[in-house]
């Protein structure tokens, strides 16, 4: 009897299908956004980097409870929020998650180094960032509950109000950032 692999396509179909039955697909993106009044008592151009290093992204799904998404623990994704005030969007996680109404994202920040900021002409001088709960319950994203459907992708954007959230702490900066959560769009898996 000879032996007759199956083609690729016959194995990847079944595990595609199983995916889009009773899945959907979660998509966060961090970007900026100017619309707040507060104002901070640092300013953001007063840097060169504004690091905060993300280990974990979940999800609270509500019924369904809460699925980490992406975890960076082996090596601490460095999210510049000062790339942020350029207009870049940095991706943060992509994954399924069951459908039903998202309720809350939590990004959780490295215990060991949680973040810092560069001064301006000072490449090698880092502040530490005190961002309170940050390593522990992570950074809450809340806003109105946003509908995942099931078959479809959703994109969400976090949005980091990066000129809001410095202030001077005792210990360097605090970093109590003012963040917004948006859906962006919805599309089918397939686009």
């Amino acid at each position: 009897m000879r032996f007759r692999p199956l083609p690729l396509l016959a194995l990847v179909l079944p595990l595609l299908a199983a995916c889009g039955d009773d899945m959907a697909r979660v998509r966060i993106v961090a970007g900026e956004v100017h619309d707040q009044k507060a104002l901070a008592s640092r300013k953001p151009s007063e840097f060169d980097a504004i690091v905060v290093n993300v280990i974990s992204v979940s999800v609270h799904v509500s019924g369904e409870g809460w699925y980490e998404l992406l975890n960076y623990r082996d090596l601490p994704l460095a999210l510049d929020l000062r790339k942020l005030l350029n207009g870049e969007q940095i991706r943060l996680a992509d994954d399924w998650v069951p459908p039903g109404k998202l309720t809350q994202v939590r990004l959780i920040l490295d215990k060991r180094a949680p973040g810092y900021a560069t001064p301006v002409g000072s490449p090698y001088t880092r502040i530490p960032l005190n961002v309170p709960s940050g390593t522990t319950s992570g950074l809450k994203i809340s806003g109105k509950p946003i509908v995942l459907e099931e078959g479809k992708t959703r994109e969400l954007r976090v949005e980091f109000d990066v000129r809001a959230s410095l202030k001077d702490d005792a210990d360097g900066l605090r970093l109590r950032p003012v963040i917004q959560l948006r859906g962006v769009k919805t599309q089918a898996f397939w686009d």
